[in-house]
């Protein structure tokens, strides 16, 4: 506190005024330094909790898991351990499937399927030349019910394999139906037609063949290159049974395998 001299009769009341006045100076500096000091301490605690909230969520990534019918992009391939090269897990099943669709190399009971990425895949297949060509792989053609876990995802409600709406251009199939200037594509050509698995092409470019049988016949599935959009989806509903020896164009396969 500092003390104010003053002359004369009103020196008391003058030096009581400044007295006061310079007490509340220093009471309002303090109360000022008070507010600051816990700002920055609510500031520090905020920080704190943030840090620590971001910790827990790289510890636990599976805690908050994505919409399991989200929008598809860029798969990280290749991460599915147990599976061979070239294949991907299907999800949590012990299941295998190629990644691509087949070609087949050799003929007569040579006849073996590979498959890699950029590879043109073989069409005009019989389902006897398919199903051998796995075989000799040691592989198998895939049956309905792994395909469309693979396109519909786990909730089973996916019309195509990256989402629930059609995207245009995505997949390798006919816009309207006109099957001009369409062609076979190399694998991974249309590289955002594609599962969360990295399984491509599973609509469109050439229908599948199943292992699964009705009778003497055998069915293809997801459409091909000149299959229009509303007909090359996960959940188109008609079923298109051939036998085993027809190869139509636009009919292919794909081989899966059990995970070991």
């Amino acid at each position: 506190m500092v003390s104010i001299r003053v002359t004369g009769r009103a020196s008391l009341p003058v030096v009581l005024v400044a007295t006061f006045a310079l007490v509340g100076c220093e009471r309002g500096e303090s109360a000022e330094r008070a507010e600051e000091a816990e700002r920055a301490e609510s500031q520090g605690r905020a920080e704190s909790q943030t840090r620590a909230e971001e910790n827990v969520a790289a510890e636990n990534p599976d805690e908050n898991p994505a919409d399991e019918n989200r929008a598809v992009e860029n798969p990280v391939a290749g991460a599915n351990e147990g599976c061979p090269e070239g294949m991907a897990q299907l999800g949590d099943d012990p299941v295998c499937m190629d990644r691509f669709e087949g070609r087949v190399e050799g003929e007569g009971d040579a006849a073996v399927a590979v498959v890699a990425e950029h590879s043109l895949p073989t069409e005009a297949v019989s389902w006897v030349t398919a199903d051998l060509a796995c075989r000799n792989a040691e592989k198998r053609l895939c049956t309905r019910a792994e395909w469309l876990l693979a396109c519909q995802g786990p909730a089973g409600t996916r019309g195509f394999p990256y989402g629930d709406e059609h995207e245009a251009g995505r997949c390798n199939h006919a816009t309207a139906g006109v099957t001009t200037d369409l062609r076979v594509a190399e694998g991974g050509e249309y590289e955002r037609c594609v599962n969360e698995d990295g399984i491509y092409d599973l609509v469109g470019n050439v229908g599948e063949w199943l292992s699964d049988a009705n009778d003497d016949l055998r069915e293809t599935i997801g459409g091909s290159f000149g299959t229009a959009a509303r007909y090359a989806r996960c959940d188109y509903a008609n079923r298109s049974y051939q036998p085993t020896d027809t190869a139509w164009s636009g009919q292919g396969f794909r081989c899966c395998r059990d995970l070991e």
